[in-house]
């Protein structure tokens, strides 16, 4: 009892003075004088900020027209700021995939772990990000403290953000409310108050930019239309031939993912009714979970690609697969973007939240719903069951609702 006292407080201690060295660190970075460069164009310049995980980040697609269309390119240069490892499917879906004209000029990206632990990487991003200079910065969902020292120190008379986006409309108590504000009334000129009522990531982000000023009915659905030949490059790159479904094991988290023996089963049973090729695809931490899949199976007979695409293969993979059964994970999100009929496997943390949207037609929820859900994850039990504990029963009858449509669709589009 007394070592594991001693651990905790070791770690508290440390944990402290990290945090101590991160804000002289800033400090610092705060009082070097940046440089004053001349305006490289007569174009305003606005940076939006787009931070997150790789899901929301293709939700945050959906509005990328909108603000094109209020910024349009002929007066405005957009320079995006995301995640370094979202900076290839950035740059992919800027070339035409959601719109002929590009929705950004630029790209900054970060590694968020490294700016938070890693002092060096911290200053030294800082120090060039001081240099930059923009007549307008949007914070678009990124509550991170993080984030907003970075927004602190770039040059910019007007730095926006809601107070959905700075987290201030979450359960805080008053001295902590009252805290937040003083915060970021230091840093952002505007913040905009977003609906009190429950929304979901669309619809989030469709207010947000009611709230900057777009008059007109906003969507919010990503919609990427990925290019045949890219689509053909792909299929012939992993010779690929034929109909196939593809099935994505992995979620971000291990109580999200359904167990393997249940996917097996289903699996088993897509190729007994349909005979359709499956492609188990995902990250190399995956593959794990594809060999149990493997270990499961009766008779099906599938590809593992885990490991072996890009997020742009990956993506072109599921734009032309007759189904996609996914966790709640980034997949799910790519199938929705690029019209792929969908099954995702969904527990009740963020049920309704980010999943399921779209057309319910086409984009299905296998769940089992519980009193417990709506928890934001913060479960009332030692271990979330609401994904493993979902029935055999309940996937397969929303696989064989898409997979009938799709094969009595065929078959009219033929006559």
């Amino acid at each position: 009892m007394f070592l594991v006292k001693m651990q905790k407080f070791v770690f508290f201690l440390g944990s402290t003075i990290f945090r101590l060295f991160q804000r002289l660190l800033d400090s610092f970075v705060g009082i070097i004088p940046s440089e004053n460069k001349e305006k490289e164009t007569n174009k305003q310049k606005l940076l939006i900020i787009q931070s997150k995980n790789i899901g929301d980040f293709i939700i945050f697609t959906g509005i990328l027209p909108y603000f094109r269309e209020m910024y349009p390119c002929d007066s405005w240069e957009i320079t995006l700021l995301l995640s370094d490892g979202h900076l290839k499917i950035a740059e992919f879906i800027n070339s035409g995939v959601i719109s002929a004209e590009p929705l950004f000029d630029n790209l900054i990206t970060i590694n968020q772990l490294s700016f938070i632990k890693n002092l060096l990487y911290r200053f030294r991003f800082q120090k060039k990000a001081k240099d930059l200079s923009f007549d307008l910065i949007i914070n678009c969902m990124s509550k991170s403290r993080h984030i907003d020292q970075l927004i602190k120190i770039i040059n910019s008379p007007q730095k926006l953000a809601t107070d959905e986006a700075l987290g201030r409309n979450e359960n805080n108590g008053a001295k902590d409310l009252a805290k937040k504000t003083e915060y970021h009334q230091s840093i952002y000129t505007t913040i905009i108050e977003s609906d009190k009522s429950w929304l979901s990531e669309i619809e989030k982000n469709a207010n947000f930019i009611n709230n900057l000023g777009f008059n007109g009915k906003v969507d919010g659905i990503p919609q990427w239309n990925i290019p045949a030949n890219r689509i053909e490059l792909t299929l012939n790159s992993f010779k690929i031939k034929g109909d196939y479904v593809v099935i994505c094991p992995g979620a971000f988290a291990d109580y999200r993912v359904w167990p393997a023996e249940k996917l097996a089963q289903v699996i088993d049973h897509i190729w007994a009714v349909y005979k359709i090729n499956i492609l188990i695809c995902g990250s190399p931490t995956d593959l794990s979970i594809s060999q149990k899949i493997q270990k499961h199976l009766k008779g099906a007979k599938v590809r593992c690609l885990c490991g072996e695409t890009d997020l742009i293969q990956l993506t072109s993979l599921i734009s032309s697969a007759k189904l996609t059964l996914t966790m709640d994970s980034g997949p799910a999100h790519i199938s929705i973007a690029v019209n792929t009929p969908l099954v995702c496997v969904v527990g009740g943390g963020h049920y309704k939240r980010f999943f399921p949207y779209g057309d319910p037609q086409r984009f299905r929820a296998a769940t089992k719903e519980l009193d417990c859900f709506y928890c934001d994850w913060n479960c009332k039990f030692d271990k979330p069951f609401c994904v493993s504990d979902i029935p055999i029963e309940t996937v397969i009858k929303e696989v064989d609702f898409l997979l009938k449509n799709e094969t009595y669709s065929a078959m009219l589009s033929g006559i």
